[in-house]
């Protein structure tokens, strides 16, 4: 097995190359000496969780939030474990006791809207947002949900204007790209429309070149039946705009923002527990501490994706929800840091 570690940080490292059953043996003799430390128990969690035994995941953190019931990180992952389950009031039932404990959370926040989005509360999903945005205003993930959610309900005018801010933040969001080219689509805006579609496809052609060879098609077949309106990225955007929807609709990017194991404290140490990743696309940009980070950016709709309770999926699935129990460092906490409609 090579140097045994030593140090939280050693095993740590372990769990960032994704060797979660080597870091497991280590995290157990790690709690026989320090049984009291909230962090260790949190990553052995997620030792489970990450290799397919959400179930067990669940029962140390339960146990664990027993002992330590001001853990933020704690209830986080334990919301987290239900979602995952689509299970969920349990998981706005926790998420809501986290967020009572720190009310200026932008993460529990978005992960809220995540929840209501599901239940098909779209205006308190947008409420959710708009919140979390106040509190974290680069996150380009949330600006982009709350034009999803917009679109959602026919209001292209406004899901344009979130997509734009989103694409000002980071030019090279392929999905804002092709969801703003939908919406620009509704609003008869097709140059644009045409233009965002062609952008995204460029940027991520394994996930949008089919859906934009339809889109551009339907676009240019409506340039031929109406006229061509002001091109909305030099007018201004109407705000209620409420055309009929496409049957195409918004694509989200990620299952709740899930915070990575975090721990009790917000100490300067490394929290880095995220297993490795092939995914290369800009990681989200929570504004609280380290958790799961989010899934890769794809093109399926939110809510879509169904985990068996108790276990993780298996195949494509098992991997899209190991990347959301990934955990992230915050930005604005501890370094060496990183553990996602």
């Amino acid at each position: 097995m090579g140097t045994t570690p030593k140090t939280l940080a050693d095993i740590q490292d372990l769990m960032k190359d994704g060797k979660y059953d080597e870091a497991r043996p280590h995290l157990k003799a790690y709690l026989e000496k320090n049984p009291d430390d909230p962090v260790a128990i949190r990553l052995l969690g997620n030792t489970y969780a990450y290799t397919g035994f959400l179930g067990k995941a669940k029962r140390i953190w339960r146990d664990a939030i027993r002992r330590f019931p001001q853990n933020i990180d704690l209830i986080y992952n334990f919301a987290l474990a239900f979602y995952l389950e689509e299970n969920l009031p349990v998981a706005k039932r926790y998420w809501k006791k986290a967020l009572a404990l720190s009310p200026e959370d932008s993460e529990i926040l978005f992960n809220l809207g995540q929840v209501a989005l599901k239940e098909g509360k779209l205006r308190k999903a947008i409420a959710f947002w708009k919140d979390a945005h106040r509190r974290d205003e680069d996150n380009v993930e949330t600006m982009h949900n709350i034009g999803l959610a917009y679109a959602t309900i026919g209001m292209y005018g406004k899901a344009s204007l979130w997509y734009r801010k989103a694409l000002h933040e980071d030019p090279d969001y392929a999905l804002a790209h092709f969801n703003q080219a939908n919406a620009l689509f509704e609003l008869g805006h097709y140059d644009e429309a045409l233009r965002h579609a062609d952008k995204s496809a460029q940027l991520d052609p394994a996930t949008h070149l089919e859906s934009v060879d339809t889109l551009n098609r339907r676009i240019l077949a409506a340039k031929h039946e109406k006229p061509l309106r002001p091109s909305i990225e030099q007018a201004p955007v109407e705000p209620g705009s409420t055309a009929a929807p496409t049957d195409a609709p918004p694509t989200q990017d990620r299952q709740p923002s899930p915070r990575p194991p975090r721990p009790a404290t917000r100490p300067a140490s490394d929290e880095t527990d995220r297993p490795s990743s092939d995914h290369t696309d800009r990681p989200s940009s929570p504004a609280a501490r380290p958790r799961p980070a989010s899934p890769p950016r794809s093109a399926a709709k939110p809510a879509s994706a169904k985990h068996p309770k108790g276990t993780l999926p298996s195949g494509k699935a098992g991997k899209a929800a190991k990347k959301t129990l990934a955990a992230k460092p915050s930005e604005k906490t501890r370094k060496p840091k990183k553990p996602a409609s």
